[in-house]
C-alpha cells in the first residue's frame, strides 16, 4: 500500500531503526529526545491523523515509537504513552488481515507493553490528546498552599481543600515553560494581590484535509483562583508563527521572551503586562477581579 507520503516515512523510518535495537540505558532525570525518536514522532504525529496510522509504514513507525516510548529509549520513559500508541497501532493492522505479519507484530508489541501499564483506557486517552513537554511540579503559591502540575492537569491544594481540573491546552500541545507569578498590589493599596501561571507553549496546526499546517508558540497567562475552584485564562498572545515547520523537534524559545512578561498591577486593580525585551508584541491589560 503506497500513498504520497510513504518514502518519506521509509527514510524516517531508515534514520530512526536505532531505536529499536539500541542498547543505551536511559539517562536518570529528564532524558534529552534523540534525533531517532524526533524522526519517528514526526511520522506519528506530524503524517495524516495524528497517532492513528492508516498505511503499514506508518504502523511500523508507531510500533517503534511505541517501544522507544515504553522503554525510554532515546525519550523519557512513558509506558502509558507507549501502551496507547501499541494498542492504536495494533486495532489499525487489523485491517490488514489477522495474520499479516505487521498485525502478528502489533499484538506481541501490544502485550508486552500494556502488561506494564496502570490503565489501558487512561492510555487510550492519553494518546488520543497528549500534551507534550510537561514535566510534573509542586509550586507553593502561598503558606501550606501548593499547585501541583502533571500531565493530566492541575491541583490545588491548601489545608482546608484540595481542587483538580484539566489544562486549557489543544492536543499535541508542547508546553516550553512553565511559572507561577505573584503580582503585588500597589504600596498602600488595600488591593489584594494575584497569582498567574504563565505558560509557553508550541502549537502545531492541523488542515481538515489531516495536513499539518504552521506551528506558532502562544503565551498564556493563567489566573489561578483557589476561591473560585478554577484556573482561568485572561490573557495570551501568539508570540511566533512559522509555515512549513513541524513542533518535532521542538525548536527553542527566543530569548527575547523565554523569561516571561513583566506584571504590573495598576492601582484600579488592572494588570498590564509586557514583554521587556520584546517591545514589538505591544502590552496588555487583563482586568481587576469583579465579585
Amino acid at each position: 500500500m503506497h500513498d504520497a507520503h510513504t518514502d518519506i516515512v521509509r527514510t524516517f523510518l531508515g534514520l530512526a531503526a536505532v531505536v529499536v535495537f539500541a542498547a543505551a540505558a536511559p539517562a536518570s532525570g529528564q532524558t534529552q529526545t534523540s534525533a531517532d525518536v524526533v524522526a519517528l514522532q514526526r511520522v506519528v504525529f506530524g503524517i495524516g491523523t495524528p497517532a492513528l496510522p492508516e498505511t503499514l509504514d506508518r504502523i511500523d513507525a508507531q510500533l517503534c515509537l511505541a517501544e522507544a516510548y515504553a522503554s525510554g529509549t532515546g525519550i523519557a520513559l512513558d509506558i502509558e504513552m507507549g501502551c496507547g500508541l501499541a494498542e492504536i497501532a495494533d486495532r489499525q493492522s487489523l485491517y490488514f488481515g489477522d495474520d499479516h505479519p505487521t498485525h502478528l507484530r502489533a499484538t506481541a508489541v501490544r502485550d508486552a507493553i500494556c502488561a506494564n501499564a496502570r490503565d489501558l483506557v487512561r492510555s487510550l486517552t492519553l494518546v488520543s490528546c497528549p500534551h507534550f513537554g510537561v514535566v510534573p511540579e509542586t509550586l507553593e503559591y502561598g503558606p501550606g498552599a501548593w499547585l501541583t502540575i502533571t500531565n493530566d492537569g492541575w491541583t490545588v491544594e491548601d489545608a482546608s481543600s484540595v481542587h483538580q481540573g484539566e489544562w486549557a491546552l489543544t492536543c499535541w500541545d508542547v508546553l516550553a515553560s512553565v511559572r507561577l507569578v505573584r503580582v503585588d498590589s500597589p504600596p498602600g493599596s488595600r488591593l489584594r494581590p494575584r497569582q498567574f501561571i504563565e505558560m509557553l507553549v508550541w502549537h502545531q496546526s492541523y488542515r481538515d484535509d489531516g495536513t499539518t499546517g504552521p506551528r506558532s508558540l502562544e503565551w498564556y497567562a493563567d489566573e489561578l483562583r483557589p476561591e473560585r475552584r478554577d484556573i482561568h485564562r485572561l490573557a495570551s498572545e501568539t508570540i511566533v508563527l512559522e509555515k512549513g515547520e513541524l513542533i518535532w523537534p521542538t525548536p527553542p524559545v527566543p530569548e527575547a521572551v523565554a523569561g516571561g512578561a513583566t506584571f504590573t498591577m495598576l492601582r484600579n486593580g488592572d494588570i498590564r503586562w509586557r514583554f521587556e525585551r520584546a517591545p514589538e508584541l505591544g502590552t496588555g491589560t487583563i482586568e481587576r477581579l469583579r465579585p
